[in-house]
């Protein structure tokens, strides 16, 4: 994937606008409408796993649509559409998962590293404004509309969301299975089936665990990347709510089948093993600490590491810091984005994280907006929309300062634990009825008139 990420010249790193090359471009659609056909056939046809000849033919064209647009992007140009339907062609390839975590982190380092001539980047005598401001926030809106074929604009839309749901998670068990299961009462049978690949495939479920998580992890970098530079140039980005819910679904449908056949869950935040070094030294700071409170009623927070007279924070503990205290809401929002992902409650948890590290400004900027549309106002008040996750920095407090805080605050205990048990119910695997009869548009050079508002 290296070759994708190379400038394809110096003059224009990324080549040439697609749409001004139609015989080209026709030839790409081409190629994607016959995989769209393809599988629409597949999807239509109550024998279709006993349809060699089909099988076949389907696969071979997704291959070959993901092989024509690869070179395209490393050769001729990179654009936003095309990538798209370089990531749709991977869940039918022979490593759906790992094929699609590889384009989607090259992907978003197409974003970053080439946002500003990223295509489709129609010449100046296309755009209607005439100012630099103007004709910036045209360009991000034709970048970002490709991104609406990908993700959907509703549940069960997109290019990912049905072939997602049709990858084996656990042997030959996938979304379907595993809903359809649950519907009969039959979940039992199938953790029974589940444990039994677990026990000789342990690696290779663990693997699919991991690389379920990566996905997830890259979606969530495009979109927030492609929001960040949107709001730069007063642009509305796509949201990617729905194509998370349906990574979010095989995620949990997955870790219900493996139930604690698989320990520690491998997409558990992973502590970080300590040098000897570190640990000597925190070992030191918790001492300092300890003689200065004397009897030592006051309860120590959880340290990690000391470095340079600077002790890094766990959450679970005391809170010193308001980065320590971010990580804490992080963690409840990633129980509530696994447990309750049809919710908007993990959604508006990360909009609490994202507004505390930003500016007053933007911060303003963001409530107010300039949509004054009721319903644009509805939709932002139930918190649904894009939700970009804030890098939070690990929380870290200078040893003399802990101290210092520590003598100052009162006497602490630790609660009971509180068992909380884990809802499992599944929700179904959902299909548009009636869109995948219809053809993408080839409507050149048109900006969306359909993007859902990103402000307040």
């Amino acid at each position: 994937m290296t070759q994708l990420l190379e400038a394809i010249s110096e003059e224009a790193p990324c080549g040439e606008y697609l749409k001004d090359n139609r015989t080209l471009y026709r030839g790409l659609r081409n190629f994607f409408n016959q995989a769209q056909s393809s599988y629409r056939q597949l999807m239509e046809s109550p024998d279709a796993l006993n349809d060699e000849e089909l099988l076949t033919q389907n696969a071979s064209n997704w291959s070959q649509l993901s092989a024509e647009c690869e070179k395209t992007i490393a050769t001729v140009s990179k654009d936003v559409e095309v990538m798209c339907w370089f990531a749709s062609a991977q869940p039918f390839s022979g490593q759906p998962l790992e094929n699609l975590s590889n384009v989607l982190a090259s992907f978003a380092d197409l974003l970053v590293q080439y946002w500003d001539d990223l295509h489709p980047k129609p010449p100046l005598k296309k755009l209607k404004s005439e100012d630099e401001a103007g004709q910036a926030k045209e360009w991000a809106e034709f970048r970002v509309k490709p991104f609406l074929q990908l993700v959907g604009e509703r549940d069960g839309t997109g290019l990912l969301s049905m072939p997602l749901q049709s990858i084996g998670l656990i042997g030959a068990i996938d979304y379907s299975r595993y809903y359809a299961a649950e519907r009969d009462g039959q979940l039992d049978s199938l953790k029974s089936e589940a444990a039994q690949v677990i026990a000789s495939e342990k690696s290779q479920v663990t693997a699919t665990i991991l690389l379920l998580g990566e996905i997830k992890r890259q979606l969530v970098l495009i979109e927030s990347t492609m929001a960040e530079k949107c709001r730069a140039v007063g642009a509305q980005p796509v949201s990617f709510r729905f194509i998370n819910q349906t990574v979010d679904r095989l995620i949990n449908a997955t870790h219900y089948l493996v139930g604690n056949l698989i320990v520690p869950w491998p997409l558990d935040a992973k502590v970080e093993s300590a040098t000897e070094a570190d640990v000597d030294a925190a070992a030191d700071a918790v001492n300092d600490v300890t003689q200065a409170q004397g009897a030592g009623e006051i309860s120590m927070p959880n340290v990690n590491t000391v470095t340079n007279d600077v002790v890094a924070l766990q959450s679970g503990g005391e809170i010193y810091t308001r980065d320590q205290a971010f990580q804490q809401l992080r963690q409840i929002s990633e129980y509530f984005s696994r447990t309750e992902p049809h919710s908007p409650v993990y959604m508006l948890l990360e909009r609490a994280i994202r507004w505390g590290y930003m500016s007053l400004p933007d911060l303003l900027n963001e409530m107010v907006g300039e949509d004054d549309k009721m319903m644009g106002r509805m939709y932002q008040l139930a918190g649904l929309e894009s939700v970009d996750k804030t890098i939070i920095p690990d929380p870290t407090i200078s040893a003399s300062e802990l101290r210092h805080k520590q003598q100052a605050a009162p006497v602490s205990y630790n609660a009971p634990p509180v068992s909380v048990p884990k809802p499992h119910a599944p929700e179904a695997p959902v299909a548009s009825q009636g869109e995948p009869k219809s053809e993408p548009s080839s409507n050149d050079g048109e900006s969306s008139g359909n993007l859902s508002s990103f402000e307040w």
